[in-house]
C-alpha cells in the first residue's frame, strides 16, 4: 500500500509518453513496461517488486524525454538535494550491506563485479579498489572502497555522474543504491 501512490504517477507519466510497452534494461536485465496493463515484467517473465517498477517507471518516463549526456562529473550521495537529510537511510540501505560483504577485501570483489556486470574497474587514485557500474544506461555509479588501516575502519563510498539528478529524485537515487547493493551483496 505504500508504493500505491508512488506506483500511480509512475505510470500516468509514462502513459503520458507512451501507448505501447517500453522496454528498460536495469543492471543488464531486459524489463518491459506496458502503461495499458500497467505490468512491469522481467524478461525471464517475472513480475517486478513495487520499489524497483518504480525506477524503471521513472527511467523509462526520463528516457523517452531524453537522457542527458554525461557529465563526468562525480558527486556523493550528500550532495544530492536533500541528501543530508536522507544518508542515514542511504548509508544503511545502500553502503553497509557492501562493507559487510566486500569489506575486507573488496578487490577480489571488483573483479568479480566487472566479470559479472560488464563493470569497468576505476582509477585506484580512489581508494584501494573501485568499479563503475552502469546501473541503467547512462546511469553510472562509481562504487569506492577503502580498506581497514590502523587508524580507520573499512569504508564505502557510492558516487553519481552530475546528471543522476535530472533524472531521478534524491529518494528514488537511495532507492537505486539500495537495489544495487542487494544485488552486488547477493553476488561474487
Amino acid at each position: 500500500m505504500g508504493y500505491d501512490n508512488a506506483l500511480n504517477k509512475g505510470w500516468e507519466e509514462l502513459s503520458s509518453r507512451a501507448s505501447a510497452p517500453v522496454k528498460a534494461v536495469f543492471l543488464g536485465q531486459e524489463y518491459f513496461l506496458d502503461p495499458s496493463s500497467r505490468e512491469c515484467v522481467s524478461s525471464s517473465g517475472g513480475r517486478e517488486k513495487p520499489y524497483l517498477s518504480i525506477l524503471l517507471l521513472h527511467y523509462a518516463a526520463a528516457a523517452l524525454k531524453g537522457i542527458p549526456r554525461l557529465e563526468g562529473k562525480w558527486i556523493s550521495f550528500r550532495e544530492l538535494p536533500a541528501g543530508e537529510f536522507y544518508y542515514p537511510a542511504f548509508r544503511k540501505r545502500a553502503l553497509e550491506p557492501l562493507l559487510a560483504k566486500y569489506g575486507k577485501d573488496p578487490r577480489e570483489a571488483v573483479a568479480g563485479l566487472c566479470r559479472r556486470l560488464s563493470g569497468i574497474a576505476g582509477e585506484l587514485a580512489e581508494g584501494d579498489a573501485c568499479v563503475v557500474i552502469e546501473v541503467f544506461p547512462g546511469v553510472p555509479v562509481k562504487i569506492v572502497f577503502w580498506l581497514a588501516d590502523a587508524e580507520f575502519p573499512a569504508e564505502v563510498t557510492m558516487l553519481f555522474d552530475n546528471t543522476a539528478g535530472s533524472i531521478f529524485c534524491t529518494e528514488d537515487i537511495a532507492v537505486l543504491g539500495g537495489a544495487l547493493a542487494a544485488n552486488l551483496a547477493a553476488s561474487v
